[in-house]
């Protein structure tokens, strides 16, 4: 399957659905090594690869195609064969969890119904903005996310809080407009309430000073981080030394004179 195939399709959902019903045919170590192709991909800020690699992030558009014990199989065959990105990308983990009872949000505003809260994000008050970014509701955040006035601070506030549901990251991590932009990634990605596979592929689009940063706080136990880090190093390395092969490349010669212009 092309890039330019996908790539037509004008839903991102669409899009990575159509993908996925491809990936499906493969056997299971080819899968395993697409996936780790594509996280290579996204390490090297590859456009085509970010996108696909959001697939893997889609838990509902995942299990459409991939049943959990397949996705089991392609998880042994990548840890067998050394694709690290695919297996801990794939594999189980844990996270701590929270139900909706132990996420209030303020409480003047508890007793409006929950359909008047989704029309008011549409549209409301900045006052009224700052109290529904604590609802825990993801329609009233799917809705708040399109109201003209919300900015990015007002995003991160949403990703960035704890405890938080797993629903309500995912909501932002679905809207283009925002989970696109690096400094939500980066908030998804230190949350330890993000759903595990979407932070992992939050991770491929982070510096190496921030994924260090990421290793420090001690998030996730295991060693994904250090392999990421190590092959952000690589790139940075590899980067480095092409930028002083250039350098050191003799210099194009000009002629000391330019020859006249002819009319």
């Amino acid at each position: 399957m092309s890039w330019k195939r996908v790539s037509n399709l004008h839903e991102a959902d669409m899009r990575l659905n159509r993908f996925l019903s491809h990936l499906k045919r493969f056997d299971n170590l080819e899968v395993a090594y697409t996936i780790e192709a594509l996280y290579v991909g996204a390490l090297h800020k590859d456009r085509p690869s970010l996108i696909l690699l959001e697939a893997f992030s889609h838990g509902a558009l995942l299990r459409d195609h991939f049943s959990n014990d397949r996705l089991r199989d392609i998880t042994l065959k990548a840890d067998e064969n050394g694709l690290i990105f695919a297996a801990e990308l794939l594999g189980p983990s844990s996270q701590p969890r929270v139900s909706k009872k132990e996420i209030t949000g303020y409480q003047d505003i508890k007793d409006i119904a929950l359909g008047e809260k989704k029309a008011l994000a549409r549209s409301c008050s900045p006052d009224m903005l700052e109290k529904l970014l604590a609802e825990p509701e993801p329609s009233v955040i799917r809705n708040l996310l399109l109201h003209p006035k919300i900015q990015e601070r007002d995003v991160l506030t949403i990703v960035s809080r704890r405890p938080n549901l797993p629903e309500i990251i995912e909501t932002v991590w679905f809207n283009r407009k925002w989970s696109l932009r690096y400094t939500v990634r980066l908030a998804i990605a230190s949350n330890p309430y993000s759903p595990a596979r979407m932070a992992r592929v939050a991770m491929a689009s982070l510096s190496v000073r921030d994924a260090r940063r990421l290793k420090s706080m001690r998030l996730y136990p295991g060693i994904f981080l250090d392999i990421l880090i190590k092959a952000m190093k690589g790139l940075e390395e590899e980067a480095l030394s092409l930028a002083v092969e250039a350098i050191d490349r003799e210099p194009i010669p000009f002629p000391e004179v330019l020859p006249e212009h002819k009319q």
